[in-house]
């Protein structure tokens, strides 16, 4: 495993702010997630290089995400955070080959 939960810790401290280093934001969040996808790569590299026949990948933590009603607006929105919380760095490093 290169990297444990990175929407763990790049959302909560650089996007809500709640754990260190305390940056809230959506500039934050993104020059954080993109360096957490930077290092899962070199990190995953390494291993090949060192390891041979390595199983290699990160772990993601996933959240079920449901609408608060049928509304439109409701279910718009819960795919808009699916999709950030759950397929952000699913996808992210899947086009790295790192999952």
């Amino acid at each position: 495993m290169v990297l444990n939960e990175p929407m763990a810790f790049v959302g909560a401290g650089y996007f809500l702010g709640v754990h260190a280093p305390g940056k809230r934001g959506r500039t934050n969040f993104v020059s954080a997630a993109h360096h957490a996808v930077l290092a899962n790569a070199a990190g995953a590299t390494i291993i090949r290089n060192h390891v041979t026949n390595a199983y290699i990948g990160t772990t993601l933590s996933l959240s079920l995400v449901t609408p608060f009603s049928n509304n439109t607006k409701d279910i718009e929105a819960a795919e808009r955070v699916h999709e950030l919380i759950n397929n952000f760095f699913f996808f992210l490093c899947w086009e790295k080959g790192i999952l």
